[in-house]
């Protein structure tokens, strides 16, 4: 399992953090997806053999919100 956070921009509701949520959890090997408004982050643990970093971006994306990882 690895963990990563993402600095998501657009979120301006508690509608919006359950969208980008439902959005990481409906991506094939997702694992836990936390968001926070008040940051405007999400943190996801995810398997890293399943699904890219990309494929996580994109999910938010099409959900309607613009996303970027943090790495480190």
């Amino acid at each position: 399992m690895k963990s990563l956070k993402f600095k998501v921009s657009g979120m301006h509701c508690h509608g919006c953090v359950t969208s980008v949520k439902e959005a990481l959890l409906s991506t094939e090997g997702i694992n836990k997806a936390e968001v926070d408004i008040s940051n405007d982050t999400a943190t996801v643990e995810f398997i890293e053999n399943t699904v890219s970093i990309d494929r996580l971006v994109l999910a938010i994306e099409n959900a309607g919100y613009k996303a970027k990882p943090l790495l480190n």
